[in-house]
Formats: C-alpha cells, structure tokens, sequence
C-alpha cells in the first residue's frame, strides 16, 4: 500500500513522496466474480485502484443521540461492508462505541458459513457491536437463533423507541425487502434505514466568486 504523505502548516503544495506501508487486507471475493483475485497465491502482487462510488449514505444519522439505538442487518457479502462499519475509527462512521446499544443481526444457511464468526466476541468487546447469528439450520451446541434475521429480532432483549433508532441493512435485494418488512413491523420508518444498495449523493463544495 502507498500512502501520500500529508502536508505540513506553511508547506509548498507539490508532490510529496510516497511512503510503503506493510497492512493487512482483507477482500470479500467470490470465483464467479473474480477468479483472478479469487486464484491468487501467497506472494503474488496485485494493484489497488481508488474506491468506486460514494459508500453508505450515513451523513443524516451521525447525531449519536438522535438515534441511540443502531440495528445492522447483514447477509453474505454484506458483511463484508458491515465489518468495515464495525471497525471504522472512532472519527468515521457512525461512532458506535458511543451508541446506547449496536446490535449487528447476522443471516447465513449454517453456523459454518457466518462470516467472520471468529471476530464476533472481540466486536462486542472493543466496538460495543452485540452480534446476533441466525442460521436456518443451526449446528449441534450452536448458539445461533433458529431462522434468520427476524427470529433473531424477534427473539432479542434489543429495547428501542422507532423515533430513536436507525438500521443499517446490507444485503441483496430480497434481503433489503425483507428487513424492510421487519422494520415496517416494529414501527421503525423506512427513511431510518440505510441500504447498501442505495450509494450517497456525491459531495459538492461551494466555492467563493467575486462580483
């Protein structure tokens, strides 16, 4: 990774020099998307482009005592995007850590195919994130909630006002309908719902002129 170094107070705006940083990074990859990354070996390089596109539209619901109370609904690759909002520095995103409850509500066909299932125990504890697996067909000993996502709403001890409480739902389109309909059930307004599938209005900045 290269990162183009900031400029100091009074410094002449003109090409810095790039600094190598060694980080891990993790993709959410599928073969049929992307066999190339897909087939990638150890060792192997690749080049990173810019991010495409605007990313969730969260600018309305920063206000961390206008909505306290923060559902995430996610499914597949979703969660790939529901880690990140996860993890984001306590500078982005939706400051989590500052919410008076995050219940992230997770929807996979078996406890083996929950993503990042590893991570679960470390997000409640460093991000103030519960996390509620739900599984249609759970394991033996599994903790997970028989269903998906509404039988693990349904079944949680989640206390919110619908005025209060913001979601965050990341999924395909049968999945964004579906908690939609969740969301309608418990009185929670659709336009307190962000959806992965709904990019950001683009930033505009005004600039002064002379008359």
């Amino acid at each position: 990774m290269k990162l183009r170094g900031d400029l100091s107070a009074h410094a002449v705006k003109e090409a810095a020099k790039l600094t190598s940083v060694k980080a891990p990074l993790q993709l959410w990859v599928t073969r049929s998307e992307a066999p190339e990354v897909f087939d990638m070996q150890p060792g192997e390089l690749a080049s990173v482009g810019y991010f495409q596109g605007e990313g969730l539209y969260l600018r309305p619901f920063l206000g961390v005592f206008q909505y306290p109370v923060v559902l995430i609904f996610a499914s597949g690759k979703g969660m790939a995007t529901a880690k990140a909002l996860i993890e984001a520095t306590s500078h982005s995103g939706l400051t989590l850590r500052a919410r008076a409850d995050v219940r992230l509500y997770v929807s996979a066909s078996i406890d083996a195919e929950l993503p990042f299932s590893e991570l679960y125990e470390r997000w409640q504890a460093d991000h103030h994130v519960k996390v509620k697996p739900c599984v249609l067909t759970r394991a033996a000993g599994s903790s997970a909630t028989q269903g998906g996502v509404r039988e693990g709403f349904d079944s949680d001890d989640v206390e919110y006002d619908p005025p209060l409480t913001m979601a965050v739902i990341l999924g395909d389109e049968e999945f964004e309908k579906e908690v939609l309909e969740l969301l309608d059930d418990a009185h929670i307004p659709a336009a307190q719902a962000v959806l992965g599938s709904q990019e950001a209005p683009p930033v505009f900045y005004y600039k002064s002129s002379q008359v």
